[in-house]
């Protein structure tokens, strides 16, 4: 789970490389966490969509598992989980709210079509979301 935080950092080459890894499982949703120190978001792993339903994502439970295993062995910290609307709004989308609003976890979305695409955090309650801001950094 990740740290409150007002903002997020992010390197320019990373944004660039989760942006990548989005487009690269279009047109299904690409997913998986984010991962990092405090608010400043230092890499991601991908975990599988298993969903059947292009519009929607599901991680993949053990994926999942070995991911923030992975992330505990490195020893830095969950931020959130990220995916993908390939072709849906850069916020929460109605089904994101509906399946997450009891998650604490920061959801990152990717969103976009064609050459412009653009990640935006988010926190999801019952009543909606909390946009929170992200900082793309052209240095470490």
């Amino acid at each position: 789970m990740n740290p409150i935080t007002n903002f997020f950092r992010i390197n320019h080459s990373l944004y660039e490389l989760l942006v990548k890894d989005s487009i690269s499982a279009h047109p299904n949703e690409a997913c998986g966490i984010v991962f990092g120190l405090k608010n400043h978001i230092t890499g991601f792993l991908p975990v599988s969509n298993i969903s059947t339903d292009g519009s929607k994502f599901i991680l993949d439970p053990d994926e999942h598992i070995k991911a923030l295993y992975e992330i505990d062995q490195m020893g830095i910290q969950d931020l959130g989980i990220y995916h993908s609307h390939p072709f849906g709004p850069d916020h929460p989308s109605e089904t994101d709210i509906r399946e997450n609003s009891s998650n604490t976890q920061t959801f990152f979305i990717i969103s976009g079509h064609s050459d412009k695409w653009g990640l935006k955090a988010f926190n999801i309650t019952p009543n909606g979301f909390t946009a929170i801001d992200i900082k793309v950094e052209l240095s470490e």
